[in-house]
């Protein structure tokens, strides 16, 4: 499946991509992210560059979903897209899809800065069907005329609601939204933060790279921004496949490993295919309640093959959910022992290559964390 998106801004295009993308397990590439440069507002990339960031996209991804109002970009993508789809709901629902846009963080450092450029937004929205330049009705309107492949122009909301019924991450259960929200808040703050290993964290995923021939991949369960693990096993010879239901983390580590696989996806949701040789869920299986933890093991379980390594943290105490902040977001957490988690993991058929306290707990905020490595039998 290669589904191809474009339309106004303000047609939706985020929203139904990203839930192709959760529904079906899809790459997911937004156009802005590759034209125009991070950090900034309205400067555009060299169209050199562009054009090789998408080839790269292309190549990288045998499965994807790509959207964009772009229409020399759409033009290129066509060529190897199985459907395109054009969403033309008309001008006033895109001008009032604008208005109750939520904050993209992948796009704009603050949300008022999202809405410092809402006026002209508008302003651009509406000469869309005016202009004749490649990012015009008119230019999108040959484009779908001009393909041969299936295709389908929505012009209404009714498929895009029907499909984001069906999208997984509407439906995460406990504290995961807000988990979703305070990542995508601190996304820049916490690349800074986390830009090197902590304590033995080298050693346990060097363990993992041990059992993992040259080139093959590993798959990064909640990987964040790519760094430090996902950076490391590249630089080791391996690929990545990395997944995470933060939007802002995810456009940070597509930008920094664009070779790499990513997929936007909440964990729990997530069902990994054979094809990797090792795995890691670090510092991310203690965001979601406990009832869900051995689900996720068993599906990351089954997944490995005989020999393959996972590695994991989870808490270091027993205790029950609780809530802190982290950067002025507030997190859910809440973990099994590491000697239930054990249990659970021999359970599955692994044995435990090693198991050690990472953080001691304090009796205080530190509740503890602890590391465990095992190996599929």
């Amino acid at each position: 499946m290669n589904v191809l998106v474009f339309g106004n801004s303000g047609s939706g295009k985020s929203t139904f991509a990203g839930a192709l993308a959760r529904v079906h397990g899809l790459a997911h590439l937004d156009l802005d992210t590759i034209v125009w440069e991070a950090d900034t507002v309205a400067v555009e990339r060299r169209p050199a560059d562009v054009r090789a960031s998408l080839e790269t996209f292309l190549a990288s991804y045998p499965r994807w979903v790509i959207e964009g109002c772009y229409g020399e970009l759409v033009e290129v993508a066509a060529g190897r897209c199985t459907e395109l789809v054009f969403l033309n709901p008309g001008l006033s629902a895109c001008l009032d899809n604008n208005r109750r846009r939520p904050w993209e963080p992948h796009k704009y450092a603050t949300k008022e800065a999202q809405d410092a450029m809402l006026a002209d937004l508008q302003e651009w929205v509406t000469g869309y069907y005016q202009r004749q330049d490649a990012w015009s009705y008119t230019d999108h309107r040959r484009l779908f005329e001009a393909f041969t492949g299936p295709k389908r122009e929505i012009t209404s909301t009714k498929a895009a609601d029907e499909l984001r019924q069906a999208d997984p991450v509407q439906e995460q259960p406990g504290g995961l939204p807000m988990n979703r929200t305070a990542y995508n808040s601190i996304a820049t703050q916490w690349d800074t933060a986390r830009s090197g290993f902590y304590g033995r964290e080298r050693d346990y995923i060097e363990a993992v790279l041990s059992a993992a021939p040259p080139g093959s991949t590993l798959l990064d369960l909640g990987c964040g921004t790519g760094r430090p693990m996902a950076e490391h096993i590249v630089s080791r010879g391996r690929r990545v496949l990395g997944v995470d239901q933060s939007e802002a983390m995810l456009a940070i580590a597509r930008r920094r490993l664009p070779r790499e696989q990513w997929r936007l996806s909440a964990m729990e949701t997530y069902r990994p295919a054979a094809g990797f040789q090792g795995a890691l869920i670090w510092d991310a299986l203690f965001h979601l309640p406990r009832t869900l933890h051995e689900p996720i093991l068993h599906r990351v379980v089954d997944a490995l093959p005989s020999g393959g390594r996972l590695m994991l943290s989870v808490g270091g105490s027993a205790q029950p959910p609780f809530t802190d902040v982290m950067f002025g977001q507030e997190f859910s957490y809440d973990s099994h022992t590491p000697q239930q988690t054990e249990l659970i993991l021999r359970g599955l058929g692994c044995r435990i290559i090693l198991a050690e306290v990472m953080n001691k707990p304090d009796g205080k905020r530190d509740k503890g964390r602890d590391a465990i490595i095992a190996e599929k039998a």
